[in-house]
């Protein structure tokens, strides 16, 4: 890990962390220090704002429905009650609102690997909770808003066409640690992944 410099997000990655999330995050940032990675935490809010543009414009649904949409008209009554209504609400999405969004998402994307240059990657928690229990989720209200927790920090990479990646850092539990790099070097992100990955053993 020595001449390796990665960089976490602030608030964005540490807001709203269940603890156990929050501790087997440290103890993984602890790790790569250890082991002679340089960390350092910024503030980048406007990483907030990629998925938000996705869901302003429409982007999310109307790709949805662009894929869909046969199996839709073919057999919609198989689809989960809750994922066929909201991906056929793409069919209503106006082209000029979806081209505004990419646009400012190709932007955003210019900044971020400006920013990142610097550093091998971008570090945060993969999922900022543990899994909730299905009948914790009942209500659509809370399945919602717990569905769009779930991916806040993975779709950061998604949004802007960025190689990322999850690994597992605490053998007892479902937590992981993203790691997001460069756009057209996933294979410098894999051998670096496999770098992470070996350390993590002293954690346990």
């Amino acid at each position: 890990m020595r001449g390796r410099r990665f960089l976490v997000p602030g608030r964005f990655a540490l807001e709203h962390l269940d603890s156990s999330v929050s501790l087997a995050f440290s103890k993984a940032l602890a790790a790569l220090q250890y082991h002679g990675a340089e960390l350092v935490e910024e503030e980048w809010p406007e990483l907030a704002r990629f998925g938000e543009v996705a869901v302003e414009g429409g982007i999310i649904v109307a790709e949805a429905f662009a894929w869909h949409r046969p199996y839709l008209e073919a057999r919609a009554h198989l689809y989960d009650p809750r994922v066929g209504p909201r991906i056929a609400l793409g069919a209503h999405v106006k082209a000029s609102r979806y081209f505004d969004a990419q646009r400012s998402l190709a932007r955003y994307a210019s900044d971020f690997h400006t920013r990142l240059a610097p550093y091998d990657a971008l570090l945060m928690p993969t999922v900022a909770t543990l899994p909730s229990r299905v009948a914790e989720l009942a209500d659509d209200s809370v399945y919602l808003k717990t569905n769009r927790s779930t991916f806040r920090m993975t779709e950061v990479a998604n949004r802007i066409d960025a190689p990322s990646l999850s690994l597992p850092v605490d053998p007892t539990q479902p937590i992981g640690i993203c790691l997001t790099g460069h756009r057209g070097r996933d294979r410098e992100l894999l051998h670096l992944s496999n770098a992470v990955q070996a350390i993590f053993p002293s954690m346990r």
